[in-house]
């Protein structure tokens, strides 16, 4: 039965799994120079970095759900890291909220997520938000147990199909 309360326990990015607390750099690292204050230019290699610290979603009997996700992301702090001529990087937070509405077709193990209200806070920064019309958030298969949901998401990038499986276990 999917209404319940579930906590995400780890995602599966192409077959590397990530868990819930654990540092993930991805793939998309790219290359810049670093103008130093002393007159220096470097090559520096920037990482992107993310942790998911949690992310617990709500399904409802009324066909409503609500999430919140957790996650820290590793920046440069660039003017610190012009001053000592390093990459030095520095943590935001981010909390996303949202809510909305659920269908799940138990035939076909498909379920669709409508986002009508989020609160996003970056960086010390929050944003909130109606739609007024819904926004898709989610269409696509899951597995469901007993105590367990899979969400999983395709999507195809330079022809490549990537393949991300978030998992749950039931509160």
């Amino acid at each position: 039965n999917l209404v319940s309360d579930w906590d995400f326990t780890k995602e599966v990015d192409n077959g590397e799994t990530i868990n819930v607390g654990e540092e993930y750099c991805d793939d998309y690292d790219y290359t810049r120079n670093l103008d130093c204050s002393s007159g220096e230019s470097k090559e520096v290699t920037v990482d992107y970095c993310y942790t998911t610290d949690g992310l617990e979603i709500s399904f409802e009997s009324d066909g409503t759900y609500s999430y919140v996700s957790e996650y820290t992301d590793k920046e440069v702090d660039w003017d610190a890291s012009e001053a000592s001529c390093e990459l030095v990087y520095v943590d935001d937070n981010e909390v996303y909220t949202s809510s909305g509405n659920w269908a799940y077709d138990e035939e076909e193990s498909r379920l669709t997520l409508v986002e009508f209200e989020y609160t996003e806070t970056y960086d010390g920064q929050t944003e909130s938000g109606v739609e007024e019309d819904g926004y898709l958030a989610f269409d696509g298969k899951i597995t469901l147990t007993a105590s367990n949901l899979v969400i999983t998401e395709t999507d195809t990038y330079e022809g490549v199909e990537e393949v991300y499986e978030y998992h749950f276990n039931k509160k």
